[in-house]
C-alpha cells in the first residue's frame, strides 16, 4: 500500500513542482504560489488518505487527487504562459 502511494506521488508531484518553479522564475506572485502549493499539498493528502488508503483503494479522494493535481498543473502552466506573454508579442 505504501509503495503504491509513493509511486503515485513520484509520478505527479515533480512535474507540478517544476511548473511552480518556472512560474517563480518568471516573477509569479508569491501569495499565488504559496496558496497554490498549499492547495496541492492538501489535495495530495486527501488523495492518499481518502483515496488510496480507503477500502478497496477506491475512495472519493482518488478523484479529488487526480483532478486536483491535473488542475494545479494546468493552472500553473497557464499562469506561466501569462507571465511571459510579452515574449510572444501580446
Amino acid at each position: 500500500m505504501a509503495a503504491r502511494c509513493h509511486n503515485n506521488f513520484v509520478e505527479n508531484v515533480p512535474l507540478a513542482l517544476l511548473l511552480a518553479g518556472i512560474v517563480e522564475l518568471n516573477g509569479g506572485n508569491r501569495k499565488v504560489l504559496n496558496g497554490a502549493l498549499g492547495a496541492l499539498l492538501l489535495i495530495r493528502i486527501v488523495h492518499v488518505e481518502f483515496g488510496l488508503k480507503a477500502p478497496g483503494n477506491n475512495g472519493f479522494g482518488r478523484a479529488v487527487g487526480f483532478f486536483g493535481t491535473q488542475g494545479f498543473m494546468a493552472g500553473m502552466a497557464g499562469y506561466a504562459a501569462y507571465l511571459v506573454k510579452g515574449y510572444w508579442g501580446f
